[in-house]
Parts: structure tokens; sequence; C-alpha cells
């Protein structure tokens, strides 16, 4: 295998740019690395506490649900917040912020076939959800189907999304050029 120190350089600006763009669009993705209890700051442990003990008393609380997933999801408690999700799913009309929510949650976790139909929900409810068509790209690119992920990304960019995600689509199709790739 013949690594050129070039192409290794393209590679590791390539990695940069998608984890400082993916972290940027939902800081969430499954390259988020903010290792915190998310916006809450120290404050999260005291709201953990107290969103367990309001869905002891009402399990159905939707609020408290996806709020306990959120933070537990920001605190990369992923198992912990997608059975919250689940949970929230059952007592909430469609939402996108579940259905993406879990898309991430199955993204971070490494199943991206559980995590596509959640992102394609996720637009169903809300087509002009461009994050979730840019994560149903980043799931097949995960799985190594590089057409239909190129598919995905090309949707985005046709959808005239913000600059930033554009960005990440962009930077996403270099990366799936047959002439980047390790030979």
């Amino acid at each position: 295998m013949n690594i050129t120190v070039p192409k290794i350089f393209f590679w590791v600006i390539v990695a940069v740019i998608t984890v400082v763009i993916g972290v940027k669009l939902l800081d969430r993705g499954p390259v988020a690395e903010n290792g915190s209890m998310g916006s809450a700051g120290s404050g999260a442990a005291e709201e953990i506490v107290r969103l367990t003990e309001t869905l002891a008393q009402n399990p159905d609380d939707l609020n408290a649900l996806i709020r306990l997933g959120d933070l537990y999801f920001d605190g990369k408690r992923y198992q912990e917040a997608i059975e919250l999700f689940l949970r929230a799913e059952t007592v909430s009309a469609p939402s996108v912020h579940i259905e993406n929510d879990l898309g991430l949650l199955y993204l971070n976790t490494n199943r991206p076939l559980l995590a596509i139909p959640r992102f394609e929900r996720a637009l169903e409810i809300d087509p002009a959800h461009l994050v979730s068509l840019y994560y149903i790209g980043v799931s097949y690119r995960q799985l190594g189907d590089r057409e239909k992920a190129r598919q995905a990304y090309e949707r985005v960019l046709v959808a005239n999304p913000s600059a930033d995600l554009a960005r990440a689509v962009k930077g996403e199709l270099a990366a799936l050029r047959p002439d980047t790739q390790f030979k």
C-alpha cells in the first residue's frame, strides 16, 4: 500500500473540516466531541435529578422525557438517551426533534442502518429539515455506500442549505471522489 504524504495530509484536512462543521451543525452529530452535559453546564446534574423525579411521578411527561434525553445525549449517555426518546415517541405526535435525535444517537452508537429510517421519518415530517438529509448521507457513507451518500448530499445542495451545511456537504462530496481514496 503506497500512501503518499499529500494524500495523508488531504485526509487529515478533510477529517478536521468534517469534525468542525459537524459539531457546529448540531453540536451532537457523530463527530461531536463536546463531552459536556450541554448548555446546562454544571447545573446538568441537578436538572437530571429533577427530571428523573418528574418522570417518577409522571412517566409520560413529554417535556421531561425529551429534556432528559437531550441531557443524556449531550453527556454521551447514548443508550439512556435512546430509551428516553423511544418512550417520548410513544406519547408524542410525530416529531422531527425525536426522530432526528434518535437517528443521531444510532449514528453515535455505530448503527447507521437504524439511523437512516429515523432521518427519513424526520424528513417526512418536515421536508425542509436538511440536516436530516445530510445525516442520511453520513449514514450511507458509514455503511460504505458511496453512491447513496453522494445522492443524499447532492439533494441537500439542490435544496439551498445554510452556508455551514453547504460547506459540510461539499467536504463530504470531495471525500467521496474516487481520486481522493487511498490506493
